[in-house]
């Protein structure tokens, strides 16, 4: 492109030459002819480089946009890891639901369940066995559930279902004693038997 316009600079010169003198005259068709092949190749030059810095902006577009689908991606996969490690924090309360959801397949509610157990104890130790209890005063009777909490405590029972198995009755035959409803009497009295003390 420098040697292009120099060439044309210097044919530029030459045609005032030519104009001022009539005898090289002549001699200027032939050089205006010059003249516009050389402008046109300047001007191809030129179109070619705007094409060529119009490519460099579109790929530096281009990487642009693929720099931010990256930095999308990355962020979506870190607010994934994010989740799953929320996930696994809640292992507790998915335990604690877990518990919930078998005590009521065993016919107990949720609350009941509460009730009958509000001062067990949260992790298993171990409690030293206390010596037989002398026969329990017809109190507790009327307190079934607090019975129930005695005697869970005694034997280091933690749920509704081992105190059931520990006494030999169904849960749902306990939970319906506890809640003051009708079982058979020869049931009754075994519940009241086991929880006075007497022998399994």
């Amino acid at each position: 492109m420098r040697n292009l316009r120099a060439e044309i600079a210097q044919m530029e010169r030459t045609a005032e030459t030519y104009r001022a003198d009539w005898r090289l005259r002549e001699r200027l068709p032939a050089l205006r002819d010059e003249l516009r092949a050389a402008r046109a190749r300047l001007a191809d030059l030129l179109a070619q480089r705007e094409a060529a810095a119009e490519r460099v902006r579109l790929d530096w577009r281009r990487w642009l946009v693929i720099g931010l689908q990256l930095a999308a991606i990355l962020v979506a996969q870190l607010a994934a890891v994010l989740a799953i490690n929320r996930l696994f924090a809640s292992g507790p309360r998915t335990r604690e639901r877990a518990s919930e959801l078998r005590s009521r397949a065993d016919g107990v509610t949720v609350r009941e369940h509460a009730e009958l157990f509000a001062n067990a104890p949260e992790q298993p130790a171990e409690i030293p066995r206390e010596p037989a209890p002398e026969p329990r005063s017809r109190a507790n009777d009327t307190d079934p559930k607090q019975a129930l909490r005695a005697y869970a405590r005694r034997h280091g029972l933690r749920t509704q279902r081992q105190v059931a198995d520990h006494l030999g009755v169904a849960p749902s035959t306990l939970s319906e004693w506890a809640n003051g409803k009708p079982v058979a009497a020869e049931t009754s009295e075994h519940i009241h038997r086991k929880l006075n003390g007497g022998s399994r």
